[in-house]
């Protein structure tokens, strides 16, 4: 398979299915007000799938770009373990509020998972930017917008952070 050809069908497909249905139970959810209970603990038990399923094709794709031999080779692993760090943080936050019962202590093991996610991205935009910005890439245009995409994307993780406080 070319390093440059989409997912196959069969994965997008998976994906697409599966983004539609947490979709469709996150609305559920919300629009009847529906939180910390079996239904709603379910729910974040289920949507890291999608976290599970981004991380193990991402380390796949990564291999396609060289590995750790390329700068996007590590770029998307970068983001792949990203992806199955916030993963490790929702089962163990799952596995509290399901099969223990209990509400999750601060600090927890899951929040091992979830900081890891955000060094992980920030590791991934990093490496995503140099990548960008080698003198191949570069354009009078790119050049002048670089700076400011990289600042927003430094920025993302925290404000995924806040938003999902609020």
């Amino acid at each position: 398979m070319d390093q440059h050809q989409a997912p196959s069908h069969l994965e997008r497909k998976i994906a697409y299915i599966f983004f539609i249905f947490i979709s469709g139970w996150w609305l559920y959810l919300f629009f009847n007000h529906i939180t910390n209970s079996t239904p709603a603990y379910l729910f974040a038990a289920t949507y890291g799938i999608m976290a599970l399923l981004g991380g193990i094709w991402g380390l796949e794709i990564s291999r396609k770009w060289g590995g750790t031999k390329s700068v996007m080779g590590k770029a998307i692993t970068s983001m792949a373990f990203g992806l199955l760090a916030a993963e490790f943080g929702q089962i163990v936050f799952s596995f509290y509020n399901i099969f223990q019962n209990n509400q999750v202590p601060y600090p927890s093991l899951a929040d091992i998972g979830f900081f890891c996610k955000y060094s992980t991205l920030l590791n991934w935009n990093s490496l995503f930017s140099a990548r960008f910005r080698s003198p191949i890439y570069r354009t009078k245009t790119f050049s002048q917008n670089s700076d400011r995409a990289s600042s927003y994307c430094y920025a993302l993780p925290i404000l995924l952070h806040v938003s999902s406080k609020i």
